[in-house]
């Protein structure tokens, strides 16, 4: 049986932009700024994480004493300090694929883990954000991925059926 695409949905990081070094910083920085001295490259473990557990794990590990909350919004400033300063673009290939999926006349989302400031932060950056239909963040719903929930609750809101 042949199925109707009528919408794509788009995560953000790691697919419209090579984002993952600078969140690595970014949690580079916070620790910093509380005096906590972690070289980047032990950043990687956390990798795939919500800010939530992380900082979590930190304020435990590195003896924190800040707020989670505190200490997640602090590095929200960083990290959209950090996009709005470099010099990334949209990964190779993104706006031609963008260009022809709305020339075909399907909707389009992007679906990220991200808060939606940062979010908003990445699409301004790349050019792109006049491209979507709809953005949606992953803090808006109960189980982060790996769990689809970001990507469903985004079908949900499109009015379209999830497919493969």
């Amino acid at each position: 049986m042949t199925r109707m695409v009528h919408a794509i949905i788009f995560d953000m990081d790691g697919v419209l932009i090579d984002s993952q070094p600078m969140h690595y910083l970014g949690d580079q920085q916070t620790l910093a700024a509380h005096g906590v001295d972690v070289p980047v490259e032990a950043m990687t473990a956390y990798a795939g994480t919500t800010n939530q557990l992380r900082f979590e794990l930190f304020k435990e590990r590195y003896h924190l004493s800040e707020t989670i909350d505190s200490l997640i919004a602090e590095r929200e400033a960083i990290m959209i300090r950090l996009v709005r300063e470099s010099d990334a673009g949209p990964t190779a290939g993104s706006v031609e694929l963008l260009k022809s999926i709305k020339a075909a006349g399907l909707k389009t989302a992007v679906a990220s883990s991200s808060s939606y400031p940062f979010i908003h932060a990445v699409l301004e950056k790349l050019g792109i954000v006049a491209y979507f239909d709809l953005i949606f963040s992953g803090e808006e719903v109960k189980n982060g991925k790996p769990a689809p929930d970001v990507f469903l609750e985004t079908c949900e809101k499109l009015k379209e059926t999830p497919g493969t």
